[in-house]
């Protein structure tokens, strides 16, 4: 009888324990789900309100007639030297202060690609790029911001690094053989 007396309160212990147990642990499950749940919602907000940014600060871009000028072909060439040099320092300045960018450039043919950072790109870089999977997927058509990740093979068709952006925004610049790559830092 001693024993049997001692082992109720033990079995109501255990079944106690057992009971917050479970409740802690769907408690401590519910937790986290929320908090995952509002941490990605969070990241969603934030990239968009960077993608959105970005998008902004290359509008007057798109539209600037000396710049569809230049790119075009039609500037004598001292002109054409200083309009480039213009537009690089803007971009190599834009992407020197802004630490979400990891690159922006302007491709076009004939050697007047326009890049943010100090490297070469090819004299047909359009043509390589529309040429690469980002290029025909984005279509000769596009007159919207199309939203890529990384492309090793299209990086390596117009001499790009890839690893350096995790977005890459991409749009034709008024229905010209040109093209606008803002790429956004993995880092961001």
């Amino acid at each position: 009888r001693l024993i049997l007396a001692f082992m109720v309160p033990v079995l109501c212990i255990l079944v106690l324990g057992y009971v917050s147990y479970s409740q802690a642990s769907k408690a401590i499950i519910e937790s986290y789900k929320d908090t995952t749940g509002q941490t990605t919602d969070m990241i969603q907000q934030f990239l968009e309100l960077i993608v959105f940014s970005e998008k902004e600060d290359a509008k007057p871009y798109l539209a600037e007639q000396d710049l569809s000028i230049y790119l075009k072909g039609s500037m004598k060439k001292e002109e054409a030297i200083k309009m480039k040099t213009k537009y690089m320092d803007q971009m190599k300045e834009k992407v020197t202060r802004d630490s979400k960018l990891g690159g922006w450039y302007i491709l076009s043919d004939g050697g007047r690609s326009i890049m943010g950072l100090s490297i070469q790109l090819p004299d047909d870089a359009y043509t390589k790029f529309m040429a690469s999977p980002q290029g025909q997927f984005m279509g000769e058509d596009a007159s919207d911001w199309v939203t890529f990740g990384q492309g090793e093979e299209t990086d390596s068709a117009i001499g790009l690094t890839t690893g350096s952006y995790a977005i890459r925004l991409v749009r034709k610049m008024n229905g010209a053989p040109q093209v606008m790559l803002v790429d956004i830092s993995a880092d961001t």
